[in-house]
């Protein structure tokens, strides 16, 4: 359960990873589910030492930036926090892709989805 072989799947992030049944939904991948809930992009950078570099995966899937814009945190903020988890990942686990999910909307949220979006939009040009 708490081990992922090397060339797994890792997914980080915040709640919405954290509730994903990611063995059952990726059964043919080797995979491992570190998301937690609340969870900003700067938590998941202060934890990525537990929650991610052990692990040595050779993908690690991220889902956050939400939380970190539903507590006022600007797109910007969000986009440099992203930038700052990446390079950690790439510097410390060699070789690793990175999959970003995009922060999606939500109704509980939807006054914020101009932010979001903002943010989605910046990362997706850093990437590409």
């Amino acid at each position: 359960q708490n081990a992922v072989p090397p060339e797994g799947v890792l997914f980080i992030g915040s709640s919405s990873i954290r509730g994903w049944m990611t063995r059952e939904y990726f059964p043919e991948l080797p995979v491992i589910n570190r998301g937690f809930g609340g969870s900003h992009l700067s938590d998941v950078i202060f934890f990525a030492d537990q929650i991610a570099l052990p692990y040595h995966p050779a993908v690690v899937v991220i889902y956050a930036g939400d939380n970190d814009i539903a507590f006022g945190k600007p797109a910007g903020q969000v986009v440099e926090d992203f930038q700052t988890l990446t390079k950690m990942l790439q510097d410390s686990l060699s070789g690793v892709a990175i999959i970003y999910l995009p922060i999606k909307p939500s109704l509980a949220r939807w006054q914020m989805w101009p932010e979001m979006k903002k943010a989605n939009e910046q990362i997706h040009r850093l990437i590409q």
